[in-house]
């Protein structure tokens, strides 16, 4: 789930899923935590992130508590940020992880296929409606090649390049896709977990 939260985001530029050990010196005093992935934004901010449960956090003794606020600190005066997420932050928006869970199964079937092209019609068609469905998306091409149009519809939301209302309804051909416009951001239809530190 945390999987489809990252691929979701249009603010993500990479992200390294390998687990990790990162560590952080105060003075002579180490401390080593352990990451389940580092997510790096597009505007150069990167976050090392830790997946934990809520019932795991409210369990935790006040040491814990205290030695992760020292980490977090000093992570953070290195210009490095640690933040846990529990699956309330991750499943803050449940429609939104049921539907990317479709949109990667097209992306991973369209992987092998150059999406770049596709893109470049999608948009002329949404610049000259403003917004289309993924069935008119799709009637772009015949057979499988009407699919790839939708998976390179879909890598232009993951990307940032257009909307589609994602969060908010269930995928089915009806789906709108448009150009990302700056207003997006600002209304909150591009939804981000808030993470607990």
């Amino acid at each position: 789930m945390h999987f489809l939260l990252v691929e979701s985001d249009p603010r993500v530029k990479a992200v390294d899923y390998a687990p990790s050990t990162h560590v952080v010196r105060a003075g002579d005093v180490e401390f080593a935590t352990d990451f389940a992935a580092l997510v790096t934004y597009h505007d150069g901010k990167s976050e090392y992130r830790q997946l934990v449960t809520t019932s795991a956090l409210r369990n935790l003794d006040r040491q814990s508590v205290r030695e992760w606020e020292t980490k977090v600190a000093i992570a953070d005066r290195e210009g490095i940020h640690y933040v846990q997420y529990t699956e309330a932050e991750i499943l803050a928006n449940p429609l939104r992880i049921v539907n990317w869970q479709r949109v990667i199964a097209w992306l991973s079937a369209a992987r092998c296929y150059p999406l770049r092209p596709l893109q470049v019609e999608i948009s002329a068609l949404l610049h000259a409606r403003d917004c289309a469905s993924v069935k008119d998306i799709q009637s772009l091409g015949a057979g499988a090649l009407g699919s790839c149009y939708v998976a390179a519809a879909f890598k232009g939301v993951q990307d940032g390049l257009y909307w589609a209302d994602l969060d908010d309804r269930p995928l089915n051909k009806n789906t709108s896709v448009r150009i990302l416009r700056s207003t997006d951001h600002e209304e909150g239809t591009l939804h981000e977990a808030k993470p607990s530190t």
